[in-house]
């Protein structure tokens, strides 16, 4: 079972991306009615999201306070596991990967520290860190502002390179994405710096 600050987090990411209700709550999270309920009158109480009939939505116009970097390492880790598995097997030696910031992206760069004849540009500083040392990668940092939340760089000098590469790749798993405006995420200059990462695949 999620330790309750886990399964709160959970909730209301999931809560962000549509209306919820108990029965989903409860198959998503593999926990009983009683405790999905628990959990979402206690954060109607914190205003962190609005109880509807049999649910949640998202409070309009409020945005949740962003969680610490530890905090998202830990939350859903076998979630960001099997992501990142899946995402590793579209990956091929001798390709170009954009790997985007944050901690999905950062378990995905693990497992292509084995490749061979692997172009990696990134601003992501976990993810550096589980490629620095690998062999057949080769490693392109981009520089920028450093946003500490996530340990990845964003803002003008971090976007500016991206248009002007060509990737066979690119990866920003743990953000919704869209069909017309690239990936979503919810702040304003990491979001401009994942669309530039989403529009610079082939």
């Amino acid at each position: 079972m999620k330790k309750t600050t886990d399964r709160h987090q959970a909730i209301l990411e999931l809560v962000r991306t549509r209306d919820a209700n108990v029965e989903a709550l409860c198959a998503t999270l593999g926990v009983s009615e009683a405790t999905i309920r628990r959990d979402l009158t206690a954060l109607a109480k914190q205003k962190r999201l609005v109880r509807t009939y049999g649910g949640a939505t998202a409070r309009v116009g409020v945005h949740e306070p962003e969680a610490s970097l530890e905090e998202r390492k830990s939350a859903q880790r076998e979630q960001k596991e099997v992501i990142a598995q899946a995402a590793a097997l579209h990956v091929l030696d001798g390709d170009t990967v954009l790997l985007d910031g944050g901690t999905t992206c950062a378990q995905l760069a693990w497992h292509l520290s084995t490749r061979e004849d692997l172009h990696v540009v990134t601003n992501n500083l976990l993810a550096v860190t589980a490629l620095a040392n690998a062999p057949g990668v080769r490693l392109t940092l981009i520089g920028g502002e450093l946003r500490g939340s996530s340990m990845s760089t964003l803002g003008p000098l971090a976007e500016s390179p991206i248009p002007t590469s060509s990737a066979a790749r690119a990866s920003n798993t743990g953000r919704r994405c869209s069909a017309t405006g690239g990936s979503s995420p919810r702040r304003w200059p990491t979001k401009r710096c994942s669309r530039r990462f989403a529009r610079s695949m082939k």
